[in-house]
């Protein structure tokens, strides 16, 4: 048979054509989809579609827990603080202590009390002070003789509800309130004495009476998840988790001088037994290996909550290579597959709850905390965003780099904001919205002079820093310039004293001024504000 020369080279082109068919199908029968993460479009979209949900149906949720668990899933999706899902869970929270005696307090359950100590700390820790040390009072209050936190009328300890109050006080600790070491001492002991001997944790904890582990009840991924993530906070808490390994590989050498000058640290004061803590978690990990399952059969989305938490903080520890677990491609995969169409997602709990959950699963939200009590704010230092001036300033630790803290000597300080010419003045002037109240008392406390001139300062980032301060407190001495600020031509300026104006009055919406307003709501906000003040302080002096 007689082929032409563009016969042959049809030929050959629907044989090519058909040889990379083939190939593509066989590499396609073993090529591995990219893992989900956070930011993945379906992810996003998940995310977005739930919290469209929370914020138009979750009127039906009315306890105090789960509104603060709403309310802290918007703060870390980064919603504004006046929203109105947090506005409802801090009135709700405000409502249920009342006049904030712990004698009075008479719930049988921790979830309330504990969710709403972390909604308030990461909202505001300086603002709602008051609420949060009354919450950690009921919290100590309720933990029970042996270590562990329970229902009110049992004896037993309850793992589902200890890891909220673990999480409770690891917050706080990172804010700056007081966490007494003997009290996390307890419920460690009781988490390493009430694991069930195959390393899972069951519901109510039988503490063994020796290190001869004793069987457990209701073992399952839910409550091994939250024993797990408690034994790895209360580790971080005492000062006995390991370093993340290290990648010396692509540090600059600015960072490994740092770092290898760094002195050994001292063995942590603690009368646990580290090795016997560091086996209880190796043992849950064993158990979590072999059990793993990103949908159980009950609970699902408070168990990838407290998953997430787990996951977080072993990552922190041990590093991210610390498992073989896709955990969180699974997770997101199975929520966006799963949600329903109106973006909730209904499990034992109920629809905002479990929603909630779900969000703060999709959103790494524990990693949010890990990072944030890093230094590390969201996390990323893309092409060098979030590093000091001084590269010198910086030191690696779990696996992170961490500028070394700004906060010398108060006098030192004093100094460098006196000239704001200075190299570190931007540096000290940003360091200044990360102080807590009381290390802003014991800055300015002789020297306020000093904080109202940073107030008038030409750095709209020094004004806000100053204004944060100014209302930290309970001195309304500071009303005044705080309403003066209200005009000032920077609006992230304008919202900082609004804001700190309502902490003052204790009143969370003030009187409207919304984020961007316009000449006549300022007028009208400056001049019920002033009112305000000559009604609580009738000899006060207003600027012009």
């Amino acid at each position: 048979m007689q082929y032409e020369a563009s016969q042959f080279e049809g030929i050959r082109r629907h044989r090519l054509t058909v040889s990379l068919v083939l190939v593509a199908c066989l590499l396609g029968s073993h090529a591995t989809p990219a893992e989900l993460g956070p930011e993945s479009p379906e992810v996003r979209q998940a995310i977005d579609r739930a919290l469209h949900y929370l914020e138009t149906g979750s009127q039906s949720e009315n306890r105090m827990g789960g509104h603060a668990l709403m309310g802290l899933a918007m703060i870390k999706h980064g919603s504004n603080r006046e929203h109105p899902l947090i506005q409802r869970a801090v009135a709700t929270i405000q409502k249920n202590l009342g006049d904030c005696n712990p004698e009075k307090f008479q719930s049988r359950e921790i979830y309330g009390p504990g969710l709403a100590t972390i909604f308030l700390i990461e909202l505001d820790p300086s603002t709602y002070r008051r609420e949060i040390e009354c919450l950690l009072e009921w919290l100590r209050r309720a933990q029970k003789p042996h270590g562990g936190w329970g229902y009110s009328d049992r004896t037993t300890g309850d793992t589902s509800m200890v890891q909220y109050a673990v999480l409770a006080f690891w917050t706080a600790q990172q804010a700056g309130f007081t966490v007494e070491q003997p009290m996390i001492e307890n419920i460690t002991d009781w988490l390493i004495h009430t694991q069930d001997p195959s390393g899972g944790f069951g519901y109510q904890g039988k503490i063994a009476p020796t290190e001869d582990l004793v069987p457990q009840d209701s073992v399952r991924l839910s409550l091994t998840a939250a024993g797990l993530g408690s034994l790895y906070i209360c580790a971080d808490m005492l000062g006995l988790a390991p370093q993340a390994p290290q990648q010396e590989e692509g540090i600059p050498a600015a960072l490994r001088k740092v770092q290898e000058g760094q002195a050994k640290a001292p063995p942590p004061k603690t009368r646990i037994d580290q090795k016997l803590l560091v086996a209880a978690q190796r043992r849950g990990n064993q158990w979590i290996a072999k059990n793993f399952k990103i949908n159980p059969d009950q609970w699902t989305h408070y168990y990838m909550y407290a998953l997430e938490r787990y996951m977080s903080f072993r990552e922190a520890a041990e590093g991210q290579g610390a498992h073989r677990i896709a955990w969180y491609h699974l997770g997101a995969k199975f929520l966006s597959e799963s949600q329903d169409e109106a973006g909730s997602w209904k499990g034992q709990a109920s629809g905002p709850v479990d929603t909630a959950f779900g969000l703060l699963f999709l959103m790494r939200s524990m990693r949010k905390s890990i990072d944030k009590a890093q230094g590390l704010g969201a996390g990323l230092m893309v092409g060098g965003r979030g590093l000091p001036k001084d590269t010198s300033q910086l030191q690696v630790r779990r696996g992170k780099v961490v500028a070394k803290s700004l906060m010398g000597p108060a006098e030192d300080l004093l100094a460098m904001l006196d000239d704001p010419d200075a190299d570190e003045y931007d540096d000290v002037v940003e360091k200044l919205t990360d102080l807590t109240p009381d290390e802003a008392h014991k800055l300015f406390g002789t020297r306020p002079d000093r904080l109202r001139q940073l107030a008038r300062d030409t750095s709209p980032q020094a004004r806000i820093a100053a204004v944060q301060m100014l209302g930290s407190g309970r001195n309304l001495d500071n009303v005044p310039l705080l309403i003066k600020t209200l005009d000032d031509e920077d609006t992230a300026v304008m919202r900082a004293a609004r804001d700190a104006l309502r902490r003052l009055a204790r009143n969370p919406l003030g009187f409207g001024l919304p984020d961007s307003p316009n000449a006549g709501q300022r007028a009208d906000a400056i001049g019920q504000w002033k009112a305000w003040c000559r009604a609580v302080q009738p000899d006060a002096e207003f600027e012009n």
